[in-house]
């Protein structure tokens, strides 16, 4: 089943921004209705939302969907899930085609990751896109994107877990593929040296060197700059990764305070274009921005408890970030 999907953040619009892409909806529509695995709710205006779920829509990795028909008789709902709370194996497609097969539009959010709150909207209907509402989220606000019969494989970004081989997998893909060799980008906070000395447990004191010395030394440096934010200096180091271990040894210290690993980036990344991205920032984000900046770019992000994190990748190529996704395999997260 064909259709379209608009991706967009709740946390970078306003309070009240979904609740009025509701309504506007609503407006249009023949019947609209609030799905849960408990039941089906007809809605009238997204106040009785409120109502029914009050953490709406907020609380973002919770079993809801809102969906509507613009034109079809009202009807029995048959829908009856899945209710997708992140997009492992065939839940996304799954919920995606069964949702359009039986509404004209549907909306609901997925956990992406404890920085994210993002809503997919979905419709047969491409007229619909062009909503008001819609539009004026079209400056850099959201993602659209159209799909034959697998909607997931239309979504450019993934996170997912790769410990103990962090920053192996884009590196993989891009050889694959024949490109370049990537870029690795490194920060270090030029106020906190002490940060990059390990401890020897055997000797009870600091190592004299820091502990990326030997690593970096190892691969070749193709631009440096620093930065300031809000007084906090750092000094940003570009590599070539034209030798593998010391990359992955320098990404095997993601889950620590002293890891200095921001991104790793395509081999086309616009020097100029990424030292302005940086320059009023305290750290780096894989996020649209980087559409402008270089074809793919992973990194990690937090992943809510002591030392836990994930990967995220992003391209401007979405069968790009499906080959990834292909190659994590059992460690997918979510896609978006």
């Amino acid at each position: 089943m064909s259709g379209t999907v608009i991706l967009f953040d709740i946390e970078s619009t306003s309070n009240n921004f979904i609740r009025k892409v509701v309504d506007e909806l609503i407006t249009i529509s023949q019947s609209t209705f609030l799905l849960r695995p408990t039941g089906v709710q007809p809605l009238s205006n997204s106040l009785q939302i409120y109502e029914l779920t009050k953490s709406w829509p907020r609380w973002v990795s919770r079993p809801w969907v809102v969906a509507g028909r613009s034109s079809k008789e009202s009807g029995d709902v048959l829908y009856k899930g899945p209710f997708i709370e992140d997009c492992r194996g065939k839940g996304y497609n799954e919920q995606v085609n069964g949702l359009l097969r039986e509404f004209d539009w549907a909306i609901f959010s997925y956990f992406t990751t404890f920085q994210s709150d993002v809503c997919s909207f979905i419709t047969s209907d491409i007229t619909l896109t062009e909503l008001p509402i819609f539009k004026a989220l079209k400056d850099g606000a959201c993602d659209l994107h159209q799909f034959d019969s697998n909607p997931i494989e239309c979504l450019r970004t993934a996170t997912f877990y790769d410990y103990d081989v962090e920053g192996l997998f884009p590196y993989e893909a891009a050889k694959l593929r024949g490109e370049q060799s990537p870029l690795l980008l490194c920060s270090i906070a030029l106020q906190s040296k002490d940060l990059y000395h390990k401890w020897n447990h055997e000797k009870d004191e600091c190592e004299e060197s820091v502990w990326f010395q030997q690593p970096i030394e190892q691969l070749e440096t193709v631009d440096e700059f620093v930065t300031d934010y809000m007084g906090y200096k750092f000094k940003h180091c570009l590599f070539r990764v034209n030798a593998v271990t010391p990359y992955l040894d320098i990404w095997g210290e993601a889950s620590y305070d002293h890891s200095i690993a921001e991104a790793t980036l395509s081999a086309d990344t616009d020097f100029s274009a990424l030292k302005k991205y940086l320059e009023n920032k305290c750290s780096f984000e894989i996020n649209r921005e980087l559409d402008q900046i270089c074809t793919w770019s992973y990194g990690q992000v937090y992943g809510g408890g002591a030392d836990e994190h994930h990967a995220i990748f992003r391209s401007c190529d979405s069968d790009i970030t499906q080959q990834i996704w292909e190659m994590v395999g059992e460690e997918q997260i979510s896609r978006f």
